[in-house]
């Protein structure tokens, strides 16, 4: 299952420096959206944020990752982020303080949309 937007929701954000040294933030959909066009146009990237589960909440679903665990366990059951693998320690320390306990191995992070 993905993370963000699907089990959970977030303001982990990505921020980017334009060519002129204007900096910003996108957040994960936007980031998605527009990566490809805006890195062509010279738009440097900051991940930092996005090792890290910021306000964290439950997302759509989270109920339907419980019901995979309950079925299939959860060595049988896993994640599959964007974020940067990095993250992978706060996305299950984030899963553990929602009452899931999801092997470190399930998670992985592609660093990439």
């Amino acid at each position: 299952m993905d993370f963000d937007d699907t089990i959970a929701t977030s303001k982990s954000l990505i921020r980017y420096t334009k060519p002129d040294g204007t900096k910003g933030t996108l957040n994960a959909e936007q980031y998605a959206k527009t990566y490809q066009q805006l890195t062509k146009l010279g738009y440097e990237w900051d991940f930092s944020e996005f090792n890290e589960v910021v306000e964290g909440k439950r997302g759509p679903l989270f109920e339907k990752l419980k019901n995979q665990i309950a079925k299939y366990s959860a060595d049988n059951v896993y994640i599959l982020t964007a974020r940067p693998m990095d993250a992978a320690v706060a996305i299950q320390a984030w899963l553990a303080s929602e009452g899931i306990n999801l092997p470190l191995k399930n998670i992985t992070g592609l660093g990439n949309s």
